[in-house]
């Protein structure tokens, strides 16, 4: 036998072998994104206790939580708590209100921490459970797909409690970073400012990125097959999350921050995200040395004084185009 019959036998071998890793592995890999194991209510409020230093007292004893459910577009019910504040300040006669989303295997107790901030800011807040997690509805989760037209729906809600017209800020960490980012492609005349902090551009890029330098693994096939498993088993598309494609076609102020030592989501997303963003009032601000989703935690006064600023800013130049509008009537 030649040796080019005998090499093309053996990586015909190979290959073969490797189509059957990643035809093994692409269900585990579309697992961990969709049937991942979320946190309860009390562990999540553990791990803040103990690594935030988080204390709920405010959360528990003097926010007036008022809880309330929706039902999706597919039947499931959202755990959602609106949480009116006393002190709330009105803008140009408008409420203010801050929707604040939770990440990936987390849930809403996730969310208090940033909720703090804009009820501090004289907003009044709702956070609730993405579907699947916490105590919401769903038998998986579509890493912001159906994520996005369920945040639509808290948006409506949002203006159903505080008016039409109110002025929305929209808070999302990780997964909740990309579909705040999405959902503007829907409802963007409805939102104010959006506050996007490590989130990522592209679901693709996302998963062939983690695919090659987690699994270690080349991500052709392995992604395109979860891909497929994904369409026909939970009828997920990974091209339905692509805020690359959102930013540059909206004019909704964006301010993205992300930490320089996030490996599961890298930086250049948030990078990339904010070059190609369309609305010039936007922000990039990198955390230094912070993990994924940890640069509240790396930094606790400098995210809240990003946050503020940023709505300070926002909030003025509102106020300074609906005077300017009133003066040229």
């Amino acid at each position: 036998m030649e040796w080019y019959v005998i090499a093309i036998i053996v990586v015909s071998v190979l290959l073969g072998v490797y189509l059957i890793v990643c035809a093994i592995a692409a269900p585990k890999f579309l697992d961990m994104v969709c049937r991942a194991k979320g946190r309860t209510w009390e562990i999540s409020r553990q791990l803040m206790e103990e690594q935030d230093k988080w204390d709920f007292n405010r959360f528990d004893n003097e926010w007036d939580k008022q809880p309330f459910e929706l039902t999706t577009f597919d039947g499931l019910k959202l755990y959602c708590i609106n949480i009116p504040n006393p002190n709330a300040k009105l803008i140009e006669d408008k409420n203010k209100v801050a929707i604040v989303c939770h990440g990936h295997v987390s849930n809403l107790m996730q969310s208090v921490k940033y909720a703090d901030i804009f009820y501090d800011k004289g907003y009044n807040v709702i956070i609730y459970d993405n579907r699947y997690f916490g105590h919401s509805e769903g038998d998986y989760c579509t890493l912001g797909q159906n994520e996005t037209k369920d945040l639509a729906m808290v948006i409506d809600k949002a203006k159903e409690l505080y008016g039409n017209d109110c002025f929305i800020a929209l808070h999302g960490e990780s997964m909740a970073g990309a579909t705040v980012l999405n959902v503007l492609s829907l409802r963007e005349q409805d939102v104010a400012l959006v506050i996007a902090d490590c989130p990522f551009m592209d679901t693709w890029k996302l998963f062939r990125e983690n695919a090659h330098e987690k699994a270690h693994f080349p991500s052709f096939p392995l992604v395109d097959m979860a891909a497929f498993l994904a369409k026909h088993k939970y009828e997920y598309d990974f091209s339905a999350v692509r805020p690359i494609k959102v930013v540059g076609n909206v004019n909704t102020p964006i301010c993205y921050i992300h930490g320089t030592a996030d490996r599961l989501i890298y930086p250049h997303h948030s990078i990339d995200l904010y070059n190609r963003t369309k609305n010039k009032d936007s922000q990039l601000h990198l955390f230094e040395g912070a993990v994924h989703a940890r640069s509240h935690m790396q930094d606790k006064q400098k995210y809240r004084t990003v946050v503020g600023q940023f709505v300070d800013s926002i909030e003025q130049k509102y106020v300074d185009q609906a005077t300017t509008v009133t003066e040229v009537k």
